[in-house]
């Protein structure tokens, strides 16, 4: 909370009401603040600036029909209209009225109500409330409401509530630690009644502990409470123990009468004594509110903002100030745009466009609309005027319906006749190999509002997409206006038949940049590619490019690339495997059979390598293994790439650590024993990778364990591995794997 301070006679405590929040749970108890004094308060009403004092008399109602605790029909607060106001603490009267500060201070930007309780010679001599006029009230029951911007608007009876529970000598449970229903906690939600919390702080207070015993305790009640104009109501007092005589104040009654019949013109307070016999007694008040008819609404447009032309079947943004002049509504509301040949309006003016917003208006509130138009396609060009109408579909029952309409600033609109799009269409590339794939780009001036395609199956807001055709094929776009007024373009992709050379091998740096890899597995035209590098802790990563596309050439090949995440490998489920969205780009360009180029966007970080083919083995082998292998769909997402030189494999694992995290491991050598292969495998870790200068003397590698590969034919394998270090040590495993189809 924002704390508020004013100085009073010798010691004042202040509590301050905040802004909008939800409130808690249930829990324990009230917080007393300070003492007031004995005996009921009466408060001196003096809201009429603000927005009345019914309000604030319905406010003290609830809390005098809680009493103070069996037995007891004590009211709180007794009620009296008044005319002073600002005395801030200066005239021991207990006010409740409005200002624009607090005692002479600023009020905080949040806070919206003040109670001050004043005290002098240890005694409460005052207690004043003040609400921040600067401040939009409203008067409402139930939930929280928002107006049209998304502000909720302030509803005085809850905060009524609340600052009288302070006047009472009530604090804030939630600044004490509690966490409690309560009207009294220190922030305002959708709760607008009194809660067990606040009634039982309000018993522990016990105003009426010391008081004199036989004086009669009265409470005086009106039937009904509220009454139309002309209406009557049957005032009536109860005591406890019962009293002698009775003086009543702006009745008439007689001394002996308990009930009788008023008829106010106007909301009226009534109050009454009840004596005993010794002539001692306590005052009880009660307010007979005169129901006034709402005031209607009175829309106005204030201001309309919007371009000073247009071409017929275009778009044109418009944006109105509506304010009302009335009485609040609570019912959406409508403002149309219009284009009108002369100054009068007319209904069959063409209606352009509208804006709506559905919370209605409070009485002298103001909200901006933001609105898009069209231009009719048949409209004829030349000037017209452009205006605003609120509530021009008469949903709204006003006042005064003759200020509902408002000319644009500025308030001539031209409209154009619309030029039909001129379009072209681009292919990237516009020359390709069969089965390679293409962009389609159309762009047209001005801009078209749908497109119609052929050979494409592009839908009609769709300006490109990517074809992949299996010959040399036309493609045409007619871009289209909202008046239906066109244009076509055309384009040829041709198509050329033949092969790409064969890149399958391990890609490296060369020995400046020693530890990191790519390996490229191709089947026909068709390549899946694996980077083997380092994450900027050094730690080893893998990216997977599974496709991609050639150029016409067939030199350059780009393809997205993926980081999957999955179980560890020890305990391998597909259930895991999450192969993710994109993290980017690759693309490598062959300048020769053994050298190429290596681009890459990976994560937002882009950079270029110079790759050549890795050298390595001699001697022979029984079988031609290379390839890309897996343990098939059962436990996808994970693969063993095999590289083979003459009688030399070289194997890159690229798997999952103990965090699900992608690893790998690298299997650089090994021995033949007839089909079975076996060699040690090993982990490393380096330089960052991504978007870095590779260090390669960070290099380190070292042994994590032994692998074989058992051959049964070309086209399947037993894969076992034991881990000798590491975070598997301990680990051996074998799994059946098979050559990967793609």
């Amino acid at each position: 909370m924002t704390p508020a301070i004013c100085r009073g006679l010798a010691r004042a405590s202040v509590a301050a009401a905040m802004w909008v929040a939800s409130l808690a749970g249930p829990a324990a108890a009230y917080v007393l603040l300070d003492s007031p004094p004995s005996g009921r308060l009466t408060m001196n009403l003096s809201m009429q600036e603000l927005i009345g004092d019914q309000p604030i008399s319905e406010a003290m109602a609830k809390w005098n029909q809680v009493g103070i605790g069996p037995g007891q029909d004590h009211a709180f607060f007794a009620a009296q209209p008044a005319n002073t106001s600002g005395s801030c603490g200066r005239n021991q009267i207990n006010e409740v009225t409005s200002s624009d500060t607090n005692c002479g201070l600023a009020f905080g930007e949040s806070t919206l109500a003040v109670t001050a309780v004043w005290w002098s010679s240890g005694k409460v001599v005052e207690a004043d409330i003040i609400f921040n006029n600067t401040k939009r009230w409203s008067s409402y029951s139930g939930p929280l409401l928002r107006n049209g911007s998304g502000m909720v608007v302030l509803d005085i009876n809850r905060i009524a509530l609340h600052e009288l529970g302070h006047a009472a000598g009530l604090n804030h449970p939630d600044q004490a630690g509690q966490t409690v229903d309560s009207i009294m906690n220190s922030y305002v939600g959708d709760m607008d009644a009194l809660q067990a919390d606040d009634i039982a702080g309000a018993h522990a207070i016990a105003w009426q502990a010391d008081a004199n015993a036989g004086v009669p305790v009265c409470t005086l009640t009106a039937s009904p409470p509220q009454i139309s104009a002309g209406g009557s109501a049957t005032l009536s007092v109860a005591c406890s123990p019962a009293a002698t005589t009775y003086t009543w104040a702006n009745t008439g009654f007689a001394g002996t009468a308990a009930s009788g019949v008023v008829s106010p013109a106007a909301s009226t307070t009534y109050s009454v004594t009840g004596t005993n016999g010794a002539g001692i007694g306590m005052p009880a008040t009660v307010t007979v509110i005169v129901a006034t008819a709402a005031a209607a609404p009175d829309l106005e447009v204030v201001s309309l903002t919007g371009p000073g032309n247009g071409n017929t079947g275009g778009q044109v943004t418009l944006t109105a100030e509506v304010r009302n002049r009335g009485g609040a509504t609570n019912l959406p509301v409508r403002v149309g745009f219009y284009l009108s040949r002369d100054q009068a309006f007319a209904s069959t003016d063409p209606l352009i466009g509208s804006c709506t917003f559905g919370v209605g208006l409070m009485a002298g509130q103001t909200h901006v609309c933001f609105g898009a138009g069209t231009v009719p396609t048949n409209l004829t060009a030349g000037t017209y005027i452009l205006r605003a109408v609120v509530d021009d579909n008469l949903s709204i029952p006003e006042s005064n319906e003759g200020n509902n309409t408002t000319m644009a600033t500025p308030d001539v609109f031209i409209v154009f006749a619309a030029t039909p799009p001129v379009c072209q269409l681009v292919a990237s590339p516009g020359a390709i190999h069969a089965g390679a794939a293409t962009t389609l780009s159309a762009s047209c001036s001005p801009a078209a509002s749908s497109y119609i395609w052929t050979n494409t199956g592009f839908g009609g807001s769709a300006s490109g997409g990517v074809v992949a055709p299996v010959s040399t094929t036309s493609y045409t776009v007619v871009g289209v206006n909202a008046a239906g007024q066109s244009s076509p373009a055309g384009v040829i992709v041709s198509v050329s038949s033949g092969a790409a050379n064969n890149y399958a091998d391990i890609w490296w740096s060369g020995n400046a940049e020693n530890g990191w890899g790519l390996s490229i597995n191709q089947h026909g035209n068709n390549l899946f590619s694996t980077l083997y590098v380092y994450d900027d802790a050094g730690l080893p990563v893998w990216y997977v490019i599974p496709s991609g596309s050639w150029d016409g050439a067939l030199t350059t090949f780009t393809g997205l690339a993926y980081q999957p995440a999955s179980a560890p490998l020890n305990a391998y489920t597909p259930a895991r495997f999450a192969p993710g969205s994109s993290v980017g780009s690759v693309t490598i360009t062959f300048t020769s059979q053994s050298t190429a180029v290596l681009q890459y966007t990976i994560n937002g970080r882009a950079g270029q390598k110079a790759i050549e083919r890795l050298p390595f083995g001699s001697a022979t082998a029984p079988l031609d293994v290379a390839d890309m292998w897996w343990a098939g769909a059962a436990e996808d997402g994970w693969g063993l790439s095999l590289t083979q030189h003459q009688g030399s494999v070289f194997g890159a694992w690229y798997t999952y650590g103990p965090d699900g995290r992608a690893q790998w491991y690298v299997l650089p050598s090994g021995t033949w024993n007839g089909t079975t292969y076996s060699g040690s495998f090993y982990s490393t870790t380096s330089s960052p990778w991504l978007g870095a200068a590779y260090d390669q003397t960070r290099l380190a590698v070292s042994v994590a364990g032994t692998m074989s590969l058992a051959f049964t034919g070309n086209g399947n394998a037993v894969m076992t591995y034991s881990f000798t270090s590491g975070p598997f040590a301990g680990t051996t495993q074998s799994r059946q794997i098979a050559r990967q189809a793609f």
